[in-house]
């Protein structure tokens, strides 16, 4: 049964896309793991990452994803050995708000019936709350939820962690863990430093007055630096370990940083010690 990890954000621009498309990498390639990314916004800019038209998986399409709110079955796209992806596509964004009874569990109904097929299942969530978002959440395991270091961006986590926490008490179904993923760090600006400070140590006492979520353990995870590198990768249709290896050998640290993270989300499944020691404090994933 595959661990399966939703990547989400309701803000744009803090590289959710781009984060999804390095780790489906590092997880597939580097850990050797059976992998699936999906593409579930409709804005399709990981569809468009793979190089593929978003055009091209619409109605009877047999890689539409938008037809598993139809109940029916999708095949995904092998991208490379052990990396499948399904694409994205605008009929989303319709079927997100049909009357289809059951609409927010449609995504979990449908990897309940693929996931033995895989070890990780990745999604790479739409930037707004909507029933897709929700989809999500209720599909996934764990949470991996970027958050920029600036004052702006860190201003907007707690209001969206209450929306996970109403979805988790609407529908009582918590995740087993929620990695907080600082980017876009600059550590010459005073205010990256504090704002990634706040998200390390001070966000614990917010996530302790929410209640459906103290059943999940949160962790904080490393810090991925601004870099035009990761721009770069994007703009050249490459993932950025191979982008990095040819072009940039220079940026390798950035790549061993996705390789630390691979590394904490998939550590359940190399027989790593998975020992909890606090249920009530935000941990720094990678310290003891």
């Amino acid at each position: 049964m595959a661990i399966k990890i939703g990547i989400i954000n309701q803000k744009g621009g803090v590289g959710k896309t781009t984060i999804s498309n390095a780790l489906s990498y590092e997880i597939s390639h580097t850990k050797n793991l059976r992998t699936l990314l999906i593409d579930f916004d409709p804005q399709a800019s990981q569809t468009i990452l793979f190089n593929l038209n978003p055009r091209e998986y619409i109605k009877d399409n047999q890689h539409n994803i938008a037809k598993i709110f139809e109940k029916q079955n999708i095949l995904p796209i092998k991208i490379r050995e052990n990396l499948d992806f399904i694409p994205a596509n605008l009929e989303l964004s319709s079927q997100s708000e049909s009357t289809v009874v059951g609409k927010d569990k449609m995504l979990q109904k449908f990897l309940n019936k693929i996931e033995d097929n895989y070890d990780i299942i990745l999604i790479d969530s739409n930037p707004s709350f909507s029933s897709l978002m929700t989809n999500v959440v209720l599909a996934s395991d764990y949470l991996v939820i970027p958050i920029g270091t600036s004052a702006l961006d860190e201003a907007g986590a707690h209001g969206f962690f209450q929306i996970i926490e109403d979805i988790a008490d609407i529908y009582e179904k918590a995740p087993a863990k929620i990695y907080i993923l600082p980017t876009k760090y600059d550590r010459r600006r005073k205010d990256d430093r504090e704002v990634l400070s706040i998200l390390q140590n001070e966000l614990s006492e917010y996530l302790s007055t929410l209640g459906n979520l103290k059943k999940s353990e949160f962790y904080v995870l490393p810090t991925i630096p601004e870099r035009a590198v990761v721009k770069d990768a994007a703009a050249s249709r490459m993932f950025l370990r191979e982008y990095v290896e040819t072009y940039e050998k220079t940026q390798k640290g950035l790549v061993l940083t996705f390789e630390e993270i691979s590394k904490e989300l998939t550590k359940t499944l190399i027989n790593q010690d998975v020992s909890i020691k606090s249920k009530k404090k935000v941990k720094v994933a990678g310290k003891k």
